[in-house]
This record gives structure tokens, sequence and C-alpha cells, in this order.
């Protein structure tokens, strides 16, 4: 079946506001900084050891004028998204109704019967 890609957009499935943004931030700021105080990393597969790494991430201090520079920047991110999207004009619920056609729309094959 073809497809014709009708919108270039992230859709909801994809799609971090604000807080997803400054959450994904202090996390990765959070693993940068224990690695560097020597924490050992976590084992995959050992969910002991993913405990253990979460109670070490979760006792990383970040300051607050870190917190405010991840806010600022978490900012940022969504304000160049929307200005890229070409969608910020949009209400959320035309945003949704957009995310179905994100990958493109099916074309069908309909047989034809002869006219008579």
């Amino acid at each position: 079946m073809t497809k014709i890609k009708l919108i270039e957009a992230r859709g909801p499935e994809g799609y971090l506001d604000e807080m997803g943004f400054k959450r994904r931030l202090e996390g990765h700021l959070r693993k940068l900084r224990a690695l560097h105080n020597g924490v050992t990393p976590q084992t995959a597969g050992d969910f002991v050891d993913a405990l253990r790494w979460e109670g070490d991430l979760s006792e990383v201090w970040i300051s607050s004028n870190d917190r405010n520079k991840i806010l600022r920047r978490a900012q940022y991110l969504v304000q160049r998204r929307a200005a890229l999207s070409r969608t910020s004009h949009l209400s959320s619920d035309d945003k949704h109704r957009l995310a179905v056609l994100q990958n493109g729309a099916d074309l069908l094959d309909q047989k034809r019967t002869p006219r008579r």
C-alpha cells in the first residue's frame, strides 16, 4: 500500500512538555555527576543493582542555580520544537487529530466498477 507523507510534525507519542524535558535533563545531570564522583554504574539485568543505582542517583545534589539552568533549557527546547513543528498555532485537540497523519495516509486500492 502506498503512503503519502502529509505533515512533518511530531505527534503526541514522542511529545515532551517542559516538565518532561526538565526531568530528562535533570536525570542526565545526575548520571553524569554520579559517574564523575565514582559511583559504579548499574549492571544490566540486575534488579538489585538497578535499585542501588537509583538510590545513588537520588542522593546526587543539584543546586538551585543548576535547576534554574535546566528550567531555562527546557523552556527553550519547548519553544524551539513549537517553532520548528509549525503547529504552535493549533490547539492540542487539533494536534492530536494531526498525529493520525504523522506517518502518512494510506492510499486505498479501489476497484472501479465499469459504468453503464
